[in-house]
């Protein structure tokens, strides 16, 4: 199958650490834009708001590439139709698969929750008074119950000067309590006077966005996962 083993190691090691740069798990960001992070290095052409140019996905994208390259090339002839569409499944259902395994075996704590879900309706009524509905379902994969806070994220791309978020997080702690192997919706109900404030919303939703939980002072960011 393999007619230069040096060669198909050298491309495999590429496509395997382009995988762990990629890697969604345990940050809200990929291990690669967090070590990145962690260092100093931008990982986007506009850190303010973590738009533009997006230099971690590029540098995955180099070496997904010239690993596929190098294997191929390295590849018997007849092989090539059976490696390449193999090398695609590795990098699509490798993540997801070691995550799962670990998150259902090991995990613990924060590490053991998932977000699937998030909504949050928001409301002025004519005295106001903002009226703020928000559910998230949370995932516990572990054999443990977990009781913890649940904390709104505020991304750095919303520029706006009024944040329901932040009026949620003013209003915190807000808990839950999930049993072992199990999910449940963590329902977060406010009240808030917003009269005094110009930019304030009359109506409006949000979705998909980003939650953190706080358990025993361990704080994890979470991102909606189908």
């Amino acid at each position: 199958m393999v007619q230069h083993t040096r060669n198909f190691l050298i491309g495999l090691g590429l496509i395997l650490l382009s995988i762990i740069i990629s890697f969604p798990y345990p940050y809200s960001r990929t291990l690669g834009e967090e070590v990145g992070l962690r260092l100093g290095i931008p990982i986007y052409s506009n850190m303010e708001l973590e738009l533009g140019v997006h230099y971690v996905g590029i540098l995955t994208t180099i070496l997904f590439i010239v690993g596929l390259y190098i294997v191929a090339y390295a590849t018997k002839q007849g092989r090539k139709r059976y490696v390449i569409p193999l090398v695609f499944l590795l990098v699509i259902y490798a993540p997801s698969t070691v995550i799962s395994l670990y998150q259902h075996t090991f995990a613990s704590g924060v590490y053991a929750l998932e977000q699937r879900s998030t909504t949050c309706d928001y409301e002025q009524n004519n005295r106001g008074v903002m009226v703020i509905n928000c559910d998230v379902l949370l995932e516990n994969y572990s054999n443990h119950s977990l009781e913890g806070e649940l904390l709104f994220i505020e991304e750095k791309y919303w520029t706006d000067p009024f944040s329901v978020f932040s009026l949620l997080n003013g209003a915190s702690p807000h808990p839950f309590s999930i049993a072992p192997r199990s999910n449940q919706w963590v329902n977060v109900f406010l009240e808030v006077d917003v009269s005094g404030i110009d930019d304030a919303y009359h109506s409006g939703s949000s979705s998909l966005f980003n939650v953190a939980v706080v358990i025993n002072e361990e704080k994890r960011i979470l991102t909606p996962k189908s």
